[in-house]
């Protein structure tokens, strides 16, 4: 594959790409009282869509997006939308019970320093990305669109750095207990 690269005159000339993905997670409840935990330690990530064609297979079980040497398609700019589903049929209390699931509100907070639906991720003082420091990526934004989907839109050029995201998932019957997950999105660099 060749990386697809276009002057600033072909922006908005022709399709966004897009990946379409599901993220299934699985709770864990874990027994610390008197402070309710829970957790998902176990989401699988499944890539459904990718449009052109060579934007499938992009999206590995743990969410992360491979972005790098997009194929060169005339119909296509370099600009991805990327679409997130929450599939929540895996969401079981240790009963054996449904627990409610949805993507956070953008006021919603984990009370430790991570807040909203979706961010991405700053760097901490080891150089190690982290959820609680939120920054901005110029050309990118995330938004919701309703309580099972998310959509990033990345409209970086083509030489952008890796960088990592979070998404937050709420359980409404919990008091609106708030766990965070955190992939990343690899460079559409040529590295």
């Amino acid at each position: 594959m060749s990386t697809d690269t276009r002057s600033a005159s072909d922006v908005g000339t022709t399709n966004n790409r897009s990946i379409v993905l599901t993220c299934r997670p699985k709770l864990r409840f874990n027994q610390v009282i008197p402070t309710l935990n829970i957790d998902a330690p176990d989401i699988l990530f499944e890539q459904t869509i990718g449009h052109p064609s060579g934007m499938n297979g992009r999206v590995d079980d743990h969410g992360d997006i491979n972005l790098t040497n997009m194929p060169l398609d005339p119909a296509y700019n370099d600009n991805v939308d990327i679409t997130i589903n929450l599939d929540t049929s895996n969401l079981y209390e240790p009963t054996g019970k449904r627990v409610a699931g949805r993507w956070a509100f953008a006021e919603e907070s984990s009370g430790q320093g991570e807040t909203g639906f979706a961010w991405f991720c700053g760097i901490d003082d080891q150089g190690k990305y982290t959820t609680k420091k939120s920054i901005d990526v110029p050309g990118m934004r995330i938004e919701r669109l309703n309580d099972v989907q998310l959509r990033i839109y990345d409209d970086t050029p083509d030489t952008a750095s890796t960088y990592a995201y979070a998404i937050a998932l709420v359980l409404p019957g919990y008091n609106n207990y708030y766990i965070t997950i955190d992939p990343r999105i690899t460079s559409k660099s040529k590295v």
